[in-house]
């Protein structure tokens, strides 16, 4: 069906309305209105995404200040966890030396030099530490090796910077030692056990020896001074058909844990 051409009429009309419109005064105003109700959509969305857009990186810069905070506060947490350890150390350290200031109280004329544990002996087939002081620094064989809670063994080779020390719980150690009781005053030999501990042998059967009972050195050779602890006595093996009875010790010092260490130079002789 074929279109019909608009009467010429009616857009004569329509320019004049429009002609009008314009040319009043408020027309301008109403073609604006009509202006801004058309590009409003537009212009809202356009304002919308830069505001999504600001709100984006604003987000993005305070997860980075975020992150840096976080990561200046873990650095403080390790420095002062880093500080607790030192501080702890440093009691322990004090704990140490203030027990052996008691010890050598009650135990007047001893020399000390503090030395280091560099290492053990590598084939495991005896207990033997390695310290870091030798000859150079006075050190002589079976000069003994002690802790503020007792004896830890002897020196058993020396070289001019560093020393062997053989520990009490050795098998193959032996000190003479003695029961610190004065009702008892049981005399004997101590060495190390395979299965751990100490064992005191060569007790006579008539002295009185029981559990409980603190073992100190005899000083019997003269290599090492008498009255250092060795142990405690945890059990007592007796038989009456044999001279002797001996005794199972726990060590009065871990020779599992040693740090700070010291080597008796020179004690009086009595």
């Amino acid at each position: 069906m074929e279109r019909r051409p608009v009467p010429w009429w009616i857009t004569a009309v329509a320019a004049a309305i429009i002609l009008i419109m314009i040319l009043r005064p408020a027309g301008g105003s109403q073609v604006e209105d009509v202006g801004n109700q058309f590009f409003a959509p537009l212009t809202s969305f356009t304002t919308g995404m830069g505001t999504s857009l600001s709100d984006f990186w604003q987000t993005i810069t305070n997860i980075g200040v975020l992150h840096q905070t976080v990561q200046q506060q873990k650095e403080e947490i390790d420095r002062l966890n880093f500080e607790v350890v030192r501080l702890q150390e440093l009691e322990l350290e004090n704990e140490d030396l203030r027990r052996l200031l008691e010890f050598k109280r009650t135990r007047p004329g001893l020399l000390l030099l503090p030395v280091r544990v560099l290492g053990t002996d590598a084939t495991g087939l005896v207990n033997t530490i390695i310290i870091d002081k030798g000859s150079g620094d006075g050190l002589k064989e079976d000069m003994a090796v002690i802790t503020w809670r007792g004896l830890v063994g002897r020196v058993i080779q020396v070289t001019p910077a560093s020393s062997h020390v053989l520990l009490v719980t050795d098998v193959s150690s032996s000190v003479a030692v003695r029961v610190q009781d004065p009702t008892s005053r049981a005399s004997g030999i101590v060495s190390g056990r395979k299965e751990g501990g100490l064992l005191m042998k060569h007790i006579l059967q008539q002295e009185l020896i029981q559990t409980g009972d603190l073992v100190i050195t005899s000083g019997v050779g003269g290599s090492l001074p008498q009255g250092l602890p060795v142990g405690r006595v945890v059990r007592v093996q007796k038989r009456n058909v044999e001279m002797f009875q001996e005794a199972l010790l726990d060590p009065a010092a871990d020779t599992t844990k040693l740090e700070r260490l010291y080597v008796v130079l020179d004690f009086p002789k009595n």
